[in-house]
């Protein structure tokens, strides 16, 4: 692994193409910009969108990383093919950002990208309890109205009983 110094220098002074920017500012938060490009040339230095890396062997497997962010191929991810088509990767990479930060990315390690640093959000799997909701509300700035249960009981004893 490279020092935080070793990869700053290697990225420094270089610019990613501004088609690459512009697909990075489509998919990636405003507030990761920065961080997605650095990690995209830390990457991919030549900004070889076909390029295919990582051809040795990890825990028994073969698993290239394929295209600008030289993502992995994995079961459930997009194919080879498919990652080697520049806005596929880009799109895969915000995607595997929102879920798991820059974790995936060695050269993110590198830099310092902490989960502490990272603005995702994990997005909610399952409907909101009702516990929840308040919390979700509160979160933002919207005021929560507790449904009026009077009506649902009258003090008359069913009948039958």
């Amino acid at each position: 692994m490279a020092t935080k110094a070793q990869v700053e220098e290697r990225i420094k002074g270089r610019k990613l193409k501004q088609e690459y920017i512009d697909l990075i500012k489509l998919y990636f938060p405003k507030s990761e910009w920065q961080r997605a490009i650095n990690v995209t040339l830390g990457e991919n230095a030549s900004q070889n969108p076909r390029a295919i890396g990582d051809t040795y062997e990890i825990g028994g497997e073969i698993r290239p990383s394929y295209g600008l962010f030289q993502i992995r191929t994995f079961p459930g991810r997009p194919s080879p093919e498919e990652l080697l088509d520049p806005e596929t990767n880009i799109k895969y990479a915000a995607q595997l950002w929102k879920k798991q930060g820059w974790k995936p990315w060695t050269v993110a390690r590198e830099l310092g990208y902490t989960a502490s640093e990272i603005a995702a959000t994990p997005t909610p799997t399952a409907t909101p309890t009702p516990y929840q909701v308040p919390n979700l509300l509160l979160k933002q700035k919207q005021k929560f109205q507790f449904p009026d249960f009077r009506n649902l009981f009258s003090s008359a004893a069913p009948s039958g009983l």
